[in-house]
C-alpha cells in the first residue's frame, strides 16, 4: 500500500512469514515453503531466491520463519527446517548452523521461530526449545531455558522477543498442547 492506503502490489506466490527491508532498500520477504525472494523496494517486483544469488538457493522450498540484517552486512535467515544461516551481503559468503550437519554450535534448536537483534547489537535467536544468545568471538550460540531442567520444548519454545525505551528485554513462548503464550523479561546479568 501506498501512503494513501491505495494498493500498489499484491504478492500472491505463497504466505509471507517474515517480511525485511535491508539498509540498501531491497525487500526481503521469507514465505512458508518457496524460501526467500526479494525486490527493489521501489519496483515491487519480487523474484526467488535473492536476486539470484546462487548462495540462497540452498532455501527454495525451505519454510522461513525469520529474516534479520546486523550491523556487519549480514542477513540472518531462520528456517523451520533445522538451519539458521547467516549470509554476508558483502562478501556473498553463507555459513550455516544446522541440526542436519551437526554444525548448530549451541543452537537450542534448528527450528528458528524469530530472530531478534537488540540495541546493544546482540542476536537472539528464538527456537523451538530455548532462547539462544549469538557470540561473534566464538561463532556460537549460549541458550537459555524457562525450565533448564527439562530443557523441553512443552516449556521452552520461544516465540517472541521486543525491547521496550529502556532497554528491558521480553520474550514470549507458547506452551502446547494448551495453546497458550506466556511473556518473559529477561535481565542478561541474571
Amino acid at each position: 500500500f501506498d501512503e494513501s492506503g491505495k494498493l500498489i502490489h499484491h504478492y500472491n506466490q505463497d504466505f509471507t512469514t517474515s517480511i525485511l527491508e535491508d539498509r540498501s532498500g531491497f525487500l526481503w520477504l521469507g514465505t512458508g515453503s518457496n524460501g526467500i525472494y526479494t525486490a527493489k523496494s521501489s519496483t515491487n517486483n519480487f523474484k526467488p531466491q535473492g536476486y539470484g544469488l546462487d548462495a540462497l538457493n540452498i532455501l527454495t522450498g525451505q519454510h522461513i520463519l525469520g529474516v534479520l540484517e546486523d550491523n556487519s552486512d549480514n542477513l540472518w535467515i531462520g528456517t523451520a527446517d533445522e538451519s539458521l544461516y547467516k549470509y554476508n551481503l558483502t562478501s556473498n559468503k553463507l555459513e550455516g548452523y544446522s541440526y542436519k550437519t551437526g554444525n548448530a554450535k549451541g543452537l537450542g534448536s534448528g527450528f528458528i521461530a524469530f530472530i531478534f537483534s537488540d540495541s546493544k547489537n546482540r542476536i537472539w535467536v528464538g527456537t523451538l526449545a530455548g532462547l539462544s544468545l549469538f557470540n561473534p568471538e566464538t561463532n556460537s550460540f549460549r541458550t537459555f531455558y524457562v525450565d533448564p531442567v527439562t530443557k523441553s520444548s512443552e516449556y521452552n519454545f520461544f516465540v517472541y522477543g521486543a525491547e521496550d525505551d529502556n532497554g528491558n528485554l521480553t520474550f514470549g513462548t507458547w506452551k502446547s498442547p494448551e495453546n497458550y503464550i506466556r511473556s518473559y523479561s529477561f535481565n542478561f546479568n541474571e
